[in-house]
């Protein structure tokens, strides 16, 4: 029921989400980066890396405050960057629209949809 919930407001959230910039780069942005390669490409590599490392936080929180947690990734899975961009990339083609959206929240909805709870 919980998870129902979060999955509402957060589909919510994005169906509220306007065209004006950003501070944080879109996730068709990151994706573009990171296939380009070379140093900046690792940068923004690292940083999605960055992102799933305080999802898994917010999880283990979560998990032990008794609440339900964003997605329920297998504990024998250590996703390695190259498989967070291939979620990512892979999401994003399955939901296009989501592509605009700051890469962080593209990527929490890609995790949630890959490990559903």
């Amino acid at each position: 029921m919980m998870r129902k919930t979060i999955m509402a407001a957060v589909a919510a959230a994005c169906a509220t989400l306007s065209a004006p910039a950003h501070a944080e780069a879109s996730a068709n942005a990151f994706l573009q980066h990171i296939s380009e390669g070379g140093t900046n490409g690792a940068t923004f590599s690292v940083a999605l890396n960055g992102y799933e490392n305080g999802y898994g936080w917010s999880n283990a929180m979560l998990e032990n405050s008794g609440r339900a947690m964003l997605y329920c990734q297998p504990a024998t899975v250590a996703l390695t960057p190259e498989q967070l961009v291939e979620i990512l990339r892979r999401y994003v083609t399955q939901n296009s629209r989501i592509g605009e959206e700051p890469a962080g929240l593209a990527l929490l909805l890609a995790l949630m949809a890959a490990f559903p709870c």
